[in-house]
């Protein structure tokens, strides 16, 4: 992830594998892109991360307690300051925007959000929670846009549980991202007898579903 932090240095956020084959942990890098350097910005191995305005936020545990507890975190942009803002949640991943943070529980199988103005989490998106819950699902200026597995649909709806609607309908989509007011997504199917992916079209679209092209062309 690029960020031009308050110093007015360009940096690249990015994860590391931490070595170990057998857990989801990570190591969490940055690189200044004017000296050349790379640090470390986090000292502990961390699952998620995410960034917002001037902060960093991450959800940390090990493997041999992550069933008993999570930490979210959020520190300064430099690893600076760490603070647990939760740990009684099961907190794994997620997105971050607009000073709100919108994270999947482990526990209770929902999406929740956290408000910086309270420190409290809560459910959002209503009847919608546990189904953006089990979908592949991502975060822009106020929406989130989510596939359920197995739908050939994407949906759109604000983070306050209104205003949701199906913007797209045909095969069945795999992965979607969302960037420059456009989202991005890849369709096929997962293949059982090898465990693999199939990988069947790119495609890109506005946001509001209009404008569907394959990508590349």
């Amino acid at each position: 992830k690029y960020v031009c932090d308050s110093s007015g240095k360009d940096m690249l956020y990015y994860l590391k594998d931490n070595g170990d084959p057998e857990d989801i942990l990570y190591t969490l890098w940055r690189y200044d892109l004017e000296e050349g350097k790379e640090e470390q910005v986090i000292k502990e191995d961390v699952h998620w991360y995410n960034i917002d305005g001037e902060y960093l936020y991450y959800t940390s545990f090990t493997m041999e307690t992550w069933l008993d507890y999570t930490s979210f975190k959020r520190s300064w942009l430099d690893g600076r300051k760490p603070e647990t803002l939760d740990k009684d949640h099961f907190l794994v991943n997620g997105y971050v925007g607009d000073g709100a943070a919108y994270l999947f529980s482990i526990d209770s199988q929902l999406l929740m959000v956290w408000d910086p103005e309270s420190c409290t989490v809560d459910q959002c998106l209503g009847e919608y929670s546990e189904t953006v819950f089990n979908a592949c699902s991502v975060y822009d200026s106020g929406w989130i846009y989510y596939s359920p597995g197995g739908s050939g649909q994407i949906h759109k709806i604000r983070t306050d549980g209104t205003g949701e609607q199906v913007i797209y309908s045909g095969e069945n989509v795999l992965q979607l991202n969302c960037t420059g007011g456009r989202i991005w997504f890849l369709t096929g199917v997962y293949q059982e007898e090898t465990g693999t992916y199939r990988i069947d079209h790119a495609f890109t679209m506005s946001t509001d579903g209009e404008n569907l092209t394959a990508a590349g062309e």
